[in-house]
């Protein structure tokens, strides 16, 4: 907010103070009664309920400010959808519990569960080394066996493809930024039989948010112009 430095210096105050711990000494570690000790108490609560009162009231303020009307506000589902105007968007969420692949389209926000991705095996897989062949072949085949195939399958992208190729937005959460999603594949006898790349142009990225301020430009037409205006011939 550097247009705005007092609502930033003021917001950033506030935040501190209702981050920072009650500074009431203890009833044993002071000579304070228990009368003085409730009162202070009470006042500290007070001031505390006061901190936050205030910082909605700078939230407000800030909102208020051209291009901060969202402000620390979650993103809506609109938001989401038209994100993925580029194409689908898969956040891979695999933790101890289940694993999931939440889909964005243009339309929807759905997940479908990765029952052959489990947290286990990609703590195991996220240490192989890219120079042992075999072992990689098992980390892909893995990815596209519990992750990709699944999603190209929701997203009616598999088993037929798909002309002209659909891109996908990967989004890796915790360990699984580190998978190679674009290089999964289904080996058949030792060679490569189906890979991600067959059925889509895959791109990585770290949020949504990146994605989303992608969708109100238009990516520029480059051709090429044998003699440009007054110049000369290229």
């Amino acid at each position: 907010m550097g247009h705005h430095p007092k609502l930033a210096e003021e917001f950033g105050s506030l935040r501190q103070e209702l981050d920072s711990p009650f500074a009431i000494p203890s009833e044993k570690s002071s000579d304070m009664s228990v009368k003085q000790h409730l009162e202070a108490q009470q006042s500290a609560i007070r001031r505390r309920k006061k901190v936050v009162k205030d910082l909605d009231d700078i939230l407000l303020k800030i909102r208020q400010k051209p291009g901060f009307e969202n402000f620390l506000r979650p993103a809506s589902e609109a938001f989401f959808l038209s994100a993925a105007h580029e194409g689908p968007i898969v956040v891979l969420n695999v933790t101890e519990l289940r694993s999931d692949a939440i889909i964005i389209t243009r339309t929807e926000v759905k997940s479908i569960p990765l029952q052959n991705l489990s947290h286990d095996s990609l703590v195991k897989y996220c240490g192989t080394s890219t120079s042992d062949n075999k072992a990689m072949r098992e980390v892909l085949e893995w990815l596209w066996k519990g992750a990709v195939q699944p999603v190209l399958l929701k997203l009616g992208f598999y088993p037929q493809e798909v002309n002209p190729l659909p891109r996908i937005w990967w989004i890796g959460v915790g360990l699984m930024v580190k998978a190679p999603i674009h290089a999964a594949a289904k080996f058949k006898k030792g060679r490569v039989h189906m890979t991600t790349h067959q059925y889509c142009v895959p791109s990585y990225t770290s949020t949504m948010r990146y994605v989303g301020r992608l969708a109100p430009y238009h990516h520029p037409m480059i051709t090429t112009v044998p003699i440009p205006p007054s110049g000369s011939s290229l």
